[in-house]
């Protein structure tokens, strides 16, 4: 798989202090300004898709409860009616020429631009992004070449929509799970910037895949929390925790699974 790329608590108006931050001298709330712009309702597939990837987390665990019968048709016959859905040609034309050659993934420069324009979400880019979380559902069930496929449809979706905050997150989980540090925190981090309201999940996932790759630097991520939090309380209180997570060297092979989306 490949990768996609204040003093006080950062309120949206400036450049994070953090070198990690993605976005070069793109002031954060111009990102977050286009990436809230560009995205739409989840459509009716996808939601049903975030469901069922909610039901069979945490599934390959040794001892874990599998998911009720139902939830798994659920999800055989989402796939079955995603997969049979005519794709769109750039998707097809991505698929066929992967792995993507290396090269600048664009940003829009402001709402509205050409680049907006082609990025922008829509019903049909939401149904594959929501066969491409049945597929990390499969994963999770451990079902055999799930992650491939997880991986393909994640990478040419971001490619595709690099504004996509949950994509991010996703795709960072897989990543720790390949073993890929680096670029799972470099992914996580991304998504939190591009997400308009990170909430304390958010950070709580970014701290575990921080520690994956930075497990003796809280710092590090410390910062980014400081400058990715929308309001102080939620700021102080996702810098508690993270804190608290370094302090007890919490068990790297149990990264929490990014979820749906609170909405």
């Amino acid at each position: 798989m490949g990768v996609i790329f204040l003093s006080s608590v950062c309120l949206g108006g400036t450049k994070p202090a953090t070198p990690f931050y993605p976005f070069g001298s793109t002031d954060l709330a111009t990102i977050r300004t286009i990436s809230q712009a560009e995205k739409i309702p989840d459509s009716p597939d996808l939601k049903l898709a975030w469901q069922i990837y909610s039901q069979v987390q945490g599934s390959w665990k040794p001892g874990a409860s599998k998911p009720e019968k139902q939830v798994l048709d659920n999800l055989a016959e989402l796939k079955r009616k995603l997969e049979d859905t005519p794709k769109p040609k750039w998707l097809e034309d991505a698929l066929k020429s992967y792995p993507p050659k290396k090269g600048n993934v664009h940003f829009p420069d402001k709402v509205g631009d050409e680049t907006f324009v082609e990025q922008k979400d829509s019903v049909e880019f939401q149904n594959q992004k929501a066969l491409g979380i049945i597929y990390l559902a499969e994963h999770e069930l451990d079902r055999p070449d799930a992650a491939q496929s997880a991986g393909r449809y994640l990478t040419v979706l971001s490619l595709k929509h690099p504004w996509d905050w949950e994509l991010h997150a996703l795709y960072a989980r897989l990543l720790v799970d390949s073993g890929a540090a680096e670029p799972a925190f470099r992914t996580a981090v991304a998504g939190i910037f591009m997400n308009p309201k990170p909430d304390l999940e958010d950070f709580q996932f970014l701290a575990f895949v921080a520690m994956v790759y930075r497990r003796d630097q809280p710092e590090v991520v410390l910062q980014i929390i400081k400058d990715a939090a929308v309001d102080e309380k939620t700021g102080e209180e996702a810098a508690k925790r993270a804190s608290e997570l370094f302090k007890s060297k919490g068990d790297v092979r149990n990264v929490p699974l990014k979820g749906p989306p609170s909405r």
